[in-house]
């Protein structure tokens, strides 16, 4: 941060979003984005010093961590804020670091093509552990650039996919399991206030009370 003595504050500015936008369950058996960002400032640092003395200053949090841990980058407080950022005064030469996510993906990752996670991992958008744990690809690093083992990826993907048949449940069981929770309307805050708008709605209520089967006098 420049111009010392002038007040400069990041707010968070997307309306909400991470709450409402975030658990979006995906489409087409796609994965949900993450819930929420999360923010951090590094206040009191030795940033500018750095920089004065002709070298750069670190630009990732992994970066910034391995800086502070081997003694070349000096920081007076480490505040952490998760969801909507308040607004926060920064002074000169504070570092400040946003990591947000993607929203809900569309289809089953394990049906990614496979040159598009070479891609990925090559413009450095993911690492070889995601690659693997959501996608299923297995990637090596080969002459300087990451390659996908197709053989190897078909073999992860199965797993992954006898994985999901040992969790699966019957759609009946977990029909009977959510349905005593609406009866007994164990909901929270934010889930009971959007049935309550569904419930008001003529045609979205009936489909509410016909799909887990309640009676028409059921509200919230």
């Amino acid at each position: 941060m420049v111009n010392a003595g002038q007040r400069l504050s990041i707010s968070f500015g997307s309306g909400g979003g991470p709450k409402i936008i975030g658990p979006t369950v995906g489409m087409s058996g796609g994965y949900p984005g993450g819930y929420t960002d999360w923010h951090v400032i590094f206040s009191d640092t030795n940033a500018l010093e750095l920089i004065e003395k002709g070298m750069s200053y670190p630009t990732t949090l992994q970066e910034i961590m391995q800086w502070i841990d081997e003694g070349k980058l000096k920081v007076g407080n480490i505040k952490y804020v998760s969801g909507g950022m308040p607004s926060v005064p920064l002074k000169d030469g504070d570092l400040y670091l946003l990591s947000s996510h993607g929203e809900a993906g569309w289809g089953d990752p394990i049906e990614r093509d496979p040159e598009l996670i070479e891609d990925d991992l090559n413009n450095g958008w993911m690492t070889p552990e995601v690659a693997k744990g959501i996608y299923g690809g297995v990637a090596q690093f080969v002459d300087g650039k990451w390659k996908v083992d197709e053989q190897a990826t078909l073999r992860e993907r199965e797993k992954i996919r006898q994985t999901r048949r040992e969790k699966a449940q019957p759609f009946k069981e977990w029909w009977v399991q959510e349905r005593t929770h609406v009866l007994n309307k164990e909901f929270r805050e934010e889930v009971r206030y959007a049935y309550q708008d569904v419930l008001n709605n003529p045609k979205s209520g009936s489909r509410f009370r016909g799909f887990w089967r309640i009676g028409e006098d059921y509200q919230l």
